[in-house]
């Protein structure tokens, strides 16, 4: 039960807290290390290293890439693959993402439509816990562009839709 409703997500939740456990570790850990080189400049190193170590939580909590499918014929498995893709697939969007942030509202608007994309696909599968999470996502995305009108530079930054590379 979450919050006192039952639910198909509260279900999910309660089935596999490890992935909650994780998604939550990992997240914080990106948070704070981009709050941190908001405020106090981080060495590049010290934050890919705490994005390897994200990623890794991530992984060890069940968020992998074990198979990738190919347009023309199946799908093809990682094997021993899956934890050096998983990382690098995290650890290059988090940065990619944070390459994109010099204009204001472009990475929010670009992580908006992948959100919305990912939405959309989990809706159309029943992954309740995978739309409700892009569902909150899109939310926090749009509440932050509408509320801020002060030129980047001289506000806050968001300090949890990526952290800072370099």
């Amino acid at each position: 039960m979450l919050l006192g409703i039952e639910s198909g997500v509260s279900s999910n939740i309660q089935q596999e807290p490890r992935r909650i456990i994780g998604l939550l570790c990992g997240s914080l850990l990106v948070f704070t290390v981009g709050i941190l080189d908001d405020t106090r400049r981080v060495r590049a190193l010290y934050k890919l290293l705490c994005h390897v170590a994200a990623a890794c939580i991530a992984y060890a909590s069940g968020f992998r890439i074990d198979a990738v499918s190919l347009p023309f014929g199946g799908a093809m498995s990682m094997g021993v693959f899956s934890l050096p893709m998983t990382v690098l697939w995290i650890v290059g969007v988090v940065n990619a993402i944070n390459l994109i942030d010099g204009l204001d509202g472009l990475a929010g608007g670009i992580v908006f439509f992948a959100a919305l994309t990912n939405f959309v696909v989990a809706y159309m599968s029943d992954n309740i816990f995978l739309a409700a999470m892009m569902a909150t996502l899109l939310g926090a995305i749009a509440a932050s562009s509408s509320s801020i009108s002060i030129p980047r530079a001289s506000s806050w930054r968001l300090g949890g839709l990526t952290s800072s590379a370099s």
